[in-house]
């Protein structure tokens, strides 16, 4: 039986475009930014295809280099959007988390809301609500492999700073709820604009997407 979902479709894209896709982002290096969270965002634009569609961005998070956060920020969230993601190098690693309400390994987190707003800058800010939550499973998806997140769904990226890992993203069209931050401590930013990369930064992430593409290349004429 055919899969006509979403992710499906989402994820045909990925396997089809992410040449083109590492090419836009070597080409534009100047809209890379870093998330608060320490990795890198090329935000690429809205995909329409027939009745599916979304926004695809590449992410990368890289090795060698020290990668700028925002202390503090809270790690753990969900998403008021479906995640599609491709892995392009490297092994990207996550934890997902469920709400428990006993047990020995359940963390009491804070819950924030997140504002993003383009022209004044994102914003976050603590509520006096705490949710309990645990350890569900650890996922290693491989370079070439491809996972899934849904909306609502806690999780928590965990790439150590020494290892390199891009990833191609397809995000769905953002729903009414979903979205949430999870911190042990609160939290609050106003105005917050992510950095662009400086000169070294914007070099050592160019020579990891042209590696990418020169072996992608390669692979394509066998």
């Amino acid at each position: 039986m055919k899969d006509d979902s979403w992710a499906s479709w989402a994820e045909a894209r990925l396997r089809r475009d992410w040449p083109t896709a590492v090419e836009m982002s070597i080409a534009d290096m100047e809209i890379a930014r870093w998330h608060p969270n320490g990795f890198v965002v090329f935000r690429l634009g809205e995909v329409v295809d027939g009745r599916f569609g979304g926004s695809h961005r590449l992410h990368v998070w890289p090795g060698g280099i020290p990668r700028q956060s925002l202390p503090g920020h809270p790690t753990i969230h969900s998403h008021d959007w479906e995640l599609q993601s491709l892995v392009l190098q490297g092994t990207y690693v996550d934890v997902i988390f469920e709400q428990a309400d006993i047990g020995p390994d359940a963390l009491a987190l804070l819950s924030h809301i997140v504002k993003y707003d383009s022209e004044v800058g994102d914003s976050i800010r603590p509520t006096e609500d705490t949710m309990r939550l645990s350890r569900r499973e650890s996922r290693a998806v491989e370079k070439g492999g491809s996972h899934h997140m849904d909306i609502g769904v806690f999780h928590e990226t965990v790439v150590p700073a020494s290892e390199t890992v891009v990833t191609y993203v397809m995000m769905s069209p953002r729903q009414e709820t979903g979205m949430m931050l999870l911190g042990g401590e609160p939290f609050a930013m106003t105005s917050f604009r992510r950095p662009a990369l400086i000169q070294t930064e914007r070099e050592h992430i160019e020579s990891v997407l042209l590696a990418i593409a020169r072996n992608g290349s390669r692979t394509s004429r066998g």
